[in-house]
């Protein structure tokens, strides 16, 4: 069976984009596609670089491309928009400022500024001997007890909390039990050695596979696993 670019837009077109809640489509975020069946690859531009929803755009996109007949792999290619592309998106979402002026503005990570990035309006808990330290807007210090100060957020209503970047303070949260769910990504890359990820002891954690799917032609999986707990 041929498939064609127009039978790849029409399958994205329903695809949203997780914080704006409209069609990447429709918001101009796919920028090529090209097509070598089995596979298939999509350029999407992001409108911010390192966007944090990133990976579930990513799960989306190949999800939707890979329902069509003949498409065994699809690869993602992502870039970031330029300023012209962000001020017609912001124009599509807004419209002109000087017809919408006082009205109420959608936020999500398609807005420009640092003040309306995610990562900036988004709460941060930070574990940190050094609480006077924080210039991040947001951030709040999380000091003495790390695992009772986490568990006790954990039993707070309100949004997900996620760990970005901190082998220690998620060996930490190991050891307490406190994980509840594990997004790995496994590059094809051996070097030799380097820090260990899961402490030598620690309580025994059965996870249950949710979710596993590649990221584009450079190898690389992603898995969510959750915690399987009585």
């Amino acid at each position: 069976m041929t498939i064609t670019n127009d039978d790849v837009i029409e399958v994205l077109r329903p695809v949203e984009d997780p914080e704006l809640h409209r069609s990447i489509v429709d918001l101009g975020m796919v920028r090529r596609v090209d097509i070598a069946l089995p596979s298939v690859t999509v350029a999407i531009d992001l409108t911010i670089a390192g966007c944090p929803l990133r990976a579930e755009i990513n799960n989306r996109v190949s999800d939707a491309v890979r329902a069509l007949d003949g498409v065994e792999e699809v690869g993602i290619e992502f870039g970031v928009m330029t300023d012209e592309q962000r001020e017609t998106l912001r124009r599509n979402l807004h419209g002109d400022p000087g017809a919408t002026a006082g009205s109420n503005q959608a936020h999500g990570h398609a807005e420009l500024g640092e003040q309306d990035d995610p990562m900036t309006n988004a709460t941060k808990y930070v574990a940190t001997s050094n609480p006077d330290g924080l210039t991040w807007q947001n951030s709040i210090a999380l000091t003495g007890d790390i695992a009772t100060e986490v568990a006790r957020l954990k039993d707070q209503d309100g949004p997900l909390l996620q760990v970005h970047g901190s082998w220690a303070l998620i060996q930490t949260l190991l050891d307490a039990d406190l994980v509840d769910e594990y997004r790995l990504w496994t590059f094809p890359v051996v070097v030799g050695e380097g820090k260990r990820l899961f402490p030598d002891h620690g309580p025994r954690a059965e996870l249950t596979l949710r979710k596993s799917a590649a990221s584009g032609n450079s190898g690389a999986v992603m898995s969510i696993y959750r915690r399987s707990r009585p």
